[in-house]
């Protein structure tokens, strides 16, 4: 098959991505702490451990992008994966979708219901991926990131970069049926081997360059191939061998 590079819509960095100047309807402010303000719809018991989590990886995760926004960053709990949904009008989405991040701010699941898919503590954990992707959206950016790249690292660093048993099975199931996405599919959420080829490429392009690649790739992902020695097509080609080798 001809792999399509996905190509980056440039774009100047606006004030877009400050603080959201109003929550949704039925939205309140609930709690805050240093980096981060949390808006519900109603009680949740979750919120402290939210907001732990948050400045845990908000601290982890700003040493390793060289950036730190000016402003708080806002976080909607939503009380059901349903409402969430309902809210992006994703009403036929998969329960596995249970955060986004729109302008810099997140918008999640509660832990204290999280569906049928994920635990209180799968929750807390991945809210680490939500607060990655809302601080390299909140960076200034030449260009337009790829899925793979925003989504895989923000699980690498939810996950510290230790890939959990579940992604590890899905990796082996797809080796061993020789079952993957193609290059361009990468880019749909809703496809559960995306984000999980996400992580897995993320790992590799940091296990070959470094943490400290990264917040150049954020910053002007057209130096991709001056950094990674290839183009993306290519260092897809390089991550199928890499899973061949290491999940067969």
């Amino acid at each position: 098959m001809n792999i399509r590079l996905l190509t980056a819509t440039v774009f100047i960095a606006t004030t877009l991505n400050t603080s959201l100047a109003t929550p949704p309807a039925n939205f309140a402010l609930k709690s805050e702490s240093k980096h981060f303000k949390i808006f519900t719809q109603q009680e949740d018991s979750s919120v402290p451990d939210v907001l732990n989590r948050a400045e845990e990886v908000y601290a982890q995760v700003t040493k390793h992008l060289n950036y730190a926004p000016s402003e708080k960053i806002d976080i909607m709990i939503f009380p059901s994966v349903e409402s969430h949904h309902q809210y992006f009008n994703m009403q036929q989405a998969p329960a596995f979708l249970t955060s986004r991040v729109q302008n810099g701010s997140v918008f999640m699941v509660s832990p204290s219901n999280p569906g049928t898919y994920h635990t209180y503590q799968s929750l807390i954990n991945r809210l680490g991926g939500a607060i990655v992707r809302s601080l390299i959206d909140k960076m200034p950016k030449t260009s337009k990131l790829p899925y793979w790249l925003t989504t895989g690292l923000g699980l690498y660093e939810a996950f510290n970069g230790q890939i959990i048993e579940l992604y590890a099975q899905e990796l082996k199931t797809a080796v061993a049926h020789n079952q993957f996405l193609a290059f361009e599919q990468l880019a749909n959420p809703t496809h559960p081997l995306a984000s999980i080829s996400a992580y897995s490429m993320a790992e590799l392009l940091i296990q070959q360059h470094g943490m400290t690649a990264i917040p150049t790739l954020v910053r002007d992902f057209s130096k991709f191939e001056q950094i990674a020695g290839l183009s993306q097509e290519a260092f897809y080609a390089q991550w199928l061998a890499y899973i061949k080798k290491q999940y067969s």
